[in-house]
């Protein structure tokens, strides 16, 4: 039988990389095939000469990636390329989720984030998934701003198997305008009807000062919550709405403790 969804998962053989399939197999995905992409990355001088059409071979590894014995999971198959990992990750259009680990093998491994992370949130092409962690994801703050890019990122999640008895709490910061509030009631009543637990809560705008920093607000309910995911749209409805990413989305994605999903309206 034909999977229904497929998640694409970028395997660099780095600990990032580890970590994130320990993520991928602490969730379920009944009816899902995940493409295990091991990828063999092109010296970084050679990117920009790299051809745009390659072709993904299907491959045995002698340690094929797996679960623990009881996993759901439709299929796994894995497949291999000899390329830049930017762009073989960015040409799974059809993929319904993309998984990496925040940081790789390369000159950038040090950093927050690595290199390929850094350039797939910058240039998403599909729901993209940085993993931080392997926690099995009970608890999910979803971040809302009245954008289209908030509401695909609503979309997303509500289409994946482990939302189902998650505890998800919707927050909006109110800044101008109330639709940021019928963007958290209407984001909070289609995952109530997939199985989630949620809780909304609004942000308002305090007389007594000049406004409301979403970055701040969001920062303090990941402390405050510790949630094992956060869910954004990759820009806003802020001055910034024209950057491939909002000011607010990279912040918290360099910064959350926690995996980060992220996803973008059509254009």
């Amino acid at each position: 039988m034909t999977a229904q969804h497929v998640l694409t998962f970028g395997d660099d053989d780095s600990a990032g990389a580890d970590t994130a399939w320990g993520w991928v197999t602490a969730q379920p995905w009944p009816d899902w095939q995940i493409e295990v992409i091991a990828i063999k990355a092109l010296s970084p001088e050679t990117f920009t000469h790299s051809p745009t059409e390659f072709e993904l071979h299907t491959w045995q590894p002698t340690k094929p990636r797996s679960g623990e014995s009881g996993w759901q999971v439709g299929e796994v198959v894995h497949l291999t390329v000899e390329h830049d990992p930017r762009l073989v990750l960015s040409s799974r259009d059809k993929s319904d989720l993309v998984v990496i680990g925040a940081r790789g093998k390369g000159l950038l491994r040090t950093m927050r984030l690595g290199s390929t992370a850094e350039w797939l949130m910058q240039c998403p092409t599909t729901p993209l998934l940085i993993s931080k962690n392997s926690n099995s994801v009970k608890k999910i703050l979803v971040c809302v701003d009245g954008s289209p890019h908030a509401e695909a990122a609503v979309q997303v999640l509500s289409a994946l198997p482990l939302i189902k008895g998650a505890h998800v709490t919707v927050f909006g910061v109110v800044e101008s305008d109330d639709s940021v509030v019928d963007q958290v009631a209407s984001s909070g009543s289609l995952l109530e009807s997939v199985g989630a637990e949620v809780e909304e809560v609004v942000a308002e705008q305090d007389p007594l000062v000049m406004s409301v920093s979403p970055r701040m607000a969001i920062s303090d309910l990941l402390r405050d919550e510790s949630p094992d995911l956060v869910v954004m749209g990759t820009r806003g409805m802020t001055g910034l709405k024209k950057m491939v990413v909002g000011s607010v989305a990279s912040a918290i994605t360099h910064h959350a403790e926690c995996s980060v999903l992220l996803a973008r309206a059509a254009d």
